[in-house]
């Protein structure tokens, strides 16, 4: 296959949007869902797939080898019935060399091409935090969705100029399965719109996304050190307490003289937990209640009242907590809670369960919410 920027738009257009009226493609959204949940996340081999209550969909095909660090292909697709897939190859460079290499660029090759293909020659990439991106060209997508119908894996071979670095295998087992799991989540199957199992039915034909649920968001902001005496009514100290290393005691500051106390409950390497009290129009601690709707907690954890490695974003002035699922953080789970001035609500949450190398950045999002 040559160079994508070289096919036809129209080529796109008809394989996505056949008989979609203009009218849809400008429709609003659903009434919110007052009932919203968040997804679950499917596995399919060596690939895992996650989508949200809006239908927003994230497939990721990683390494055949769970116990390897490299690179992985994520397509991820909004709920809207007009919506293009947008694909991203992510590349690991090896010991750390991503600012030495002068001028990064990928070669992606396919085991078996019986029908499509992807982009020839040597491709420019560029820089994601540590790691490298390349973004395939939406009229590049038809052929690889066509290759992974025979194909079983995808190299990406880096080179620094016309040097080669370093190899990394894709394993394209369950891309099927993923993506028609993505069409079914997202009312697609059985229309022209499917990326795998399609049909004569029109885009019209796709019902409008949910609209997002909204939640009010107040600022919240971290205690300095050193911290006030603990309210009475904070959670007690574990018996055998954390240890030396955290702290027996964290505390946020919230709107209208509210406050956030946290005790330690749990220490390891790498994740740390708090049991939490929230204090409010001058009452007794209340325990942390907050939970991702549609799971069990504000995710994994031991207690409802217990957050995770909890923190404020500095941009965003919002709570966050996440759990590490191993210390390279490349799987787990992660919770943006928004503070209405009572209580805390769930804003965005993500989640990977395979521990193969996928950055945070790249997680499905499983709920999400809009803030007020």
């Amino acid at each position: 296959m040559n160079n994508p920027t070289f096919l036809s738009q129209a080529a796109l257009a008809a394989f996505l949007l056949t008989a979609a009226p203009a009218s849809l493609l400008s429709a609003a959204p659903a009434l919110a869902d007052t009932a919203a949940k968040a997804g679950e996340l499917k596995d399919y081999k060596d690939w895992e797939v996650g989508c949200d209550n809006t239908r927003s969909c994230v497939a990721i095909g990683m390494t055949p080898d769970e116990s390897s660090l490299s690179g992985y292909l994520r397509i991820a697709r909004s709920g809207e019935a007009n919506a293009v897939p947008d694909v991203t190859f992510t590349v690991y460079p090896p010991d750390d060399t991503t600012n030495k290499l002068k001028k990064p660029m990928v070669r992606l090759s396919l085991d078996s091409n019986k029908a499509g293909g992807l982009p020839t020659g040597s491709l420019p990439l560029t820089e994601a935090g540590d790691l490298f991106e390349l973004k395939l060209a939406q009229e590049a997508l038809p052929d690889l969705l066509a290759a992974l119908r025979s194909a079983k894996k995808i190299t990406m071979d880096l080179y620094d100029g016309n040097k080669k670095v370093s190899s990394q295998v894709i394993s394209l087992a369950g891309s099927s399965a993923a993506l028609l799991q993505m069409d079914d989540q997202q009312k697609r199957v059985g229309t022209v719109t499917a990326l795998v199992k399609k049909g004569d039915a029109g885009a019209d034909t796709i019902p409008p996304v949910p609209a997002l649920p909204k939640v009010k968001s107040l600022p919240v902001s971290e205690m300095p050190d050193p911290l006030p005496k603990p309210p009475k009514t904070a959670a007690k100290p574990m018996p055998d307490g954390c240890g030396e290393g955290p702290a027996p005691y964290v505390a946020f500051q919230l709107p209208g003289g509210a406050s956030l106390w946290g005790t330690c409950a749990s220490a390891g390497a790498y994740n740390f937990a708090y049991d939490y009290r929230l204090f409010v129009d001058g009452k007794p601690g209340r325990p942390w209640n907050a939970i991702v709707p549609g799971t069990k907690r504000g995710g994994e954890g031991d207690d409802i009242t217990w957050l995770w490695n909890a923190y404020v974003d500095d941009q965003t002035k919002r709570l966050n907590s996440y759990i590490k699922g191993r210390g390279l953080g490349d799987c787990g789970d992660a919770t943006e809670w928004a503070f209405d001035g009572q209580n805390f609500a769930a804003l965005t949450y993500i989640a990977m369960g395979d521990c193969r190398g996928v950055m945070q950045d790249d997680w499905p999002v499983l709920y999400r919410a809009e803030a007020e």
